[in-house]
């Protein structure tokens, strides 16, 4: 009866984690999958389960990805990295991966536990913001920040031998700003781009 209750806790513990979580058979074939699984993925229970995880497949990846991965799991029976998966829609999203392998007293593999955490919020962030960091706020044009890295990188690469740089001054809108307000003075730099 404790078994019972022990395995009772630990299943709804794998069900109502927030991370996704797949178990598989050593070849492949999903056993099992929780809630987050399929709310992060788009495939039901019955859609994965007897499946391979290669319906996550994003094509992101070449094929000395996956061999590393494998490497990992066969010498350290572990892995963990970032990965782009695909959802049942055919959206692509990042992810945290975790894969560990289960083994018999022999040390033969006899299953596969994953669990992933889904970094698209994450990734969004990050993106928006290097965005604010190398593009002007008003026009979103990029800003001396991001001038000064892709000059410097243009300046490091040989086969850029030729380079020119266009600077465009606004005379007298000063003017604009103090007769008209600067609303009306960004409205003016909005349209002009």
């Amino acid at each position: 009866i404790q078994t019972e209750k022990q395995l009772a806790i630990i299943t709804s513990v794998y069900d109502h984690a927030s991370e996704g979580d797949v178990i598989t058979e050593s070849d492949g074939t999903i056993l099992r999958v929780n809630r987050a699984f399929s709310e992060i993925t788009g495939f039901s229970k019955d859609e994965a389960i007897g499946r391979n995880p290669r319906i996550l497949k994003s094509n992101t990846h070449d094929g000395e990805f996956f061999e590393r991965m494998w490497s990992d799991l066969l010498e350290k029976k572990r892995w963990s990295g970032e990965i782009w998966n695909r959802r049942k829609n055919g959206e692509a999203f990042p992810a945290m991966l975790n894969i560990v392998a289960c083994c018999d007293d022999s040390g033969e593999t006899t299953h596969y536990i994953g669990v992933f955490q889904d970094l698209s919020e994450l990734h969004r962030s990050r993106d928006s913001l290097r965005h604010e960091t190398f593009h002007d706020s008003l026009t979103g044009l990029p800003n001396r920040r991001a001038l000064y890295a892709d000059g410097n990188a243009r300046l490091a690469d040989p086969r850029c031998r030729r380079q020119a740089l266009l600077m465009l001054d606004l005379d007298r809108f000063k003017l604009v700003n103090d007769s008209l307000g600067h609303g009306v003075g960004e409205t003016f730099i909005q349209q002009g781009v």
